[in-house]
């Protein structure tokens, strides 16, 4: 939406779910999560859904399929030069484990995608939810998991402050966050 005349554009032209959106450092591009790939399978009588992550241009070229895992693929977030992508992981099981009242049954893993050749690569590997990343300037990821009651985590190892923080977001120079509860 242009904040100025509050005209919209539709970007992604599709029936799906799409999600959690993020915009580039540039503001070229913008990565999402999408159920659009889902196979939606019924393990019980409920039905789930997989998601996996998307980046297109801002003006609705260049959509690009940027996961293949057939699970669970979140919140992505951009590094800071624009060339990798972080997000949470989750097997469906896991995924809903995560929607239970107690959280912490649940096991996510942040991994890393490389932009220019869809590398991806796994940065944490410990049980576990682990959700909301967020690159920060320093090049250190934030994130967000409900083990012990809910804290703010950092992939440096060190620990930020506790609390129920939902969608949690950081300022450009990574000191202040912004979430709700």
């Amino acid at each position: 939406m242009d904040l100025t005349t509050r005209k919209t554009m539709n970007l992604t032209h599709h029936p799906a779910g799409d999600f959690r959106p993020s915009w580039s450092p540039d503001g070229k591009s913008i990565a999402f999560s999408t159920d659009r790939d889902s196979k939606k399978p019924r393990p019980v009588f409920t039905l789930w859904h997989s998601t996996e992550v998307y980046t297109i241009g801002v003006d609705g070229s260049a959509l690009k399929r940027r996961t293949f895992m057939n699970t669970y693929a979140g919140c992505p977030a951009w590094s800071p030069d624009g060339k990798k992508l972080v997000v949470y992981e989750a097997a469906l099981q896991q995924v809903r484990n995560m929607n239970t009242v107690m959280k912490t049954d649940a096991t996510t893993q942040l991994s890393v995608i490389d932009l220019a050749g869809n590398e991806k690569t796994y940065i944490t590997k410990d049980s576990g939810e682990k959700i909301y990343p967020h690159w920060l300037q320093d090049n250190r990821i934030a994130y967000l998991t409900w083990v012990g009651g809910g804290q703010i985590l950092f992939t440096d190892g060190t620990k930020g402050a506790h609390g129920d923080f939902e969608s949690p977001n950081w300022s450009g120079d990574g000191k202040k966050m912004i979430f709700h509860r």
